[in-house]
C-alpha cells in the first residue's frame, strides 16, 4: 500500500526538508513495519511526531557511527596483519628472495600447477 507522504505525517518540509524527502521517497519502497509505524505516528501531535523523528534520526546516526568504526576496525586488523607479514618478511634472508622466479606473478599457474610458461 503506497501512501502520499504529504498526507500521512504533518512534518513542516521547510523544518525538516531531508527527513521529508526521503520519507517520501521511501514510502513507495518501505517495509511493511515502517508503513505500521507511520500509520501510527500520523495519528500524533506535531510535537510528537518532530520528537519521534529526532529519535529515528539519532538512531540512523548511530548505526552510521557503528558501522564506521567496524570499518575502522577492519582496517586496523588488516593493518596488523601486514605488520605481521612484513615482519615474518624480515626473516627471510635475501639470498632466498633471489631464488624465487622473477616472473612468479605472471606466470602463477605454471609453478604452482605445471602449466605452460607465459612470454
Amino acid at each position: 500500500m503506497t501512501r502520499n507522504f504529504d498526507k500521512t505525517l504533518k512534518f513542516n518540509p521547510n523544518k525538516y526538508k531531508i527527513v521529508y524527502k526521503k520519507a517520501s521517497h521511501l514510502l513507495n519502497t518501505m517495509p511493511k513495519l515502517l508503513s505500521q509505524a507511520l500509520d501510527v505516528i500520523s495519528h500524533l501531535t506535531e510535537h510528537e511526531q518532530e520528537h519521534i523523528a529526532a529519535l529515528i534520526l539519532q538512531e540512523v546516526e548511530t548505526l552510521r557511527k557503528k558501522q564506521e568504526l567496524e570499518k575502522q576496525a577492519g582496517f586496523a586488523q588488516a593493518q596488523a596483519f601486514l605488520q605481521r607479514i612484513a615482519k615474518i618478511r624480515e626473516n627471510i634472508p635475501k639470498e632466498e628472495w633471489q631464488k624465487l622466479p622473477t616472473d612468479a606473478s605472471k606466470n602463477v599457474d605454471h609453478y604452482l600447477y605445471g602449466a605452460p610458461k607465459e612470454d
